[in-house]
């Protein structure tokens, strides 16, 4: 933390400045850091710490099926993670994905490619928050497809894990190019606005109830 002191010199022309008139500290805190981004780079750069972030907005028109799945799991799911409560950055969201969409996750994810071309395993609350990382067992599975009017539906993947409402999290079967278009977004945000551990977020899904077919 560095914090941001300023000092105000009355001089006049041809004399040496003196003693600071005034003096007086900011009271926010400047916090630098360098994150290793996910081509290896390193970035620098600093935030004022006690100032919160704008919410990451994730439009469905830009992000697609990926986009409608965490705005599922933001209406249908008890806790509204990113729109109810904000959501925490975890630091180790591979190793926390592992639990919901990969190997440690007690139920496996089967790719649907029948329907999902190019189908991959996307999350809500993200695996690199603290409120990510649950067992894949305990979430919710869903395929969200675009249909003749023009919305999303929302259907069940697992008929024997039907939605209750009661479910932590949500799995979503996403193709693979907008589950990795989302995730860029978010490591874009958390580098720009220098989110480190424990930082607290909100995520907005602007055209959610514009864009999927809802009540089903």
């Amino acid at each position: 933390m560095t914090e941001i002191k300023y000092h105000l010199y009355i001089t006049h022309t041809g004399s040496t400045p003196a003693k600071p008139n005034a003096e007086w500290t900011m009271p926010r805190y400047v916090r630098c850091n360098t994150h290793l981004t996910e081509k290896n780079n390193e970035s620098t750069g600093c935030a004022l710490s006690n100032v919160a972030p704008p919410d990451m907005e994730l439009p469905i028109s830009t992000y697609g099926a990926a986009a409608v799945t965490y705005g599922f799991g933001q209406d249908a799911l008890p806790d509204g993670w990113g729109y109810r409560k904000s959501m925490q950055r975890a630091l180790n969201g591979k190793e926390r994905r592992e639990y919901t969409c990969g190997t440690k996750s007690t139920v496996k994810f089967v790719h649907r490619c029948d329907i999902v071309p190019d189908d991959s395993c996307d999350k809500y609350p993200f695996a690199s928050t603290k409120q990510g990382g649950t067992d894949g067992a305990l979430c919710v599975e869903i395929t969200p497809l675009l249909e003749g009017d023009g919305k999303y539906h929302v259907y069940n993947s697992d008929p024997s894990r039907l939605v209750t409402g009661k479910e932590p999290c949500v799995r979503g079967h996403i193709p693979e190019d907008l589950n990795e278009l989302a995730g860029n977004a978010y490591s874009r945000y958390t580098q720009d606005w220098r989110l480190i551990e424990d930082d607290r977020f909100w995520v907005g899904i602007p055209d959610f109830f514009d864009k999927v077919k809802t009540g089903e």
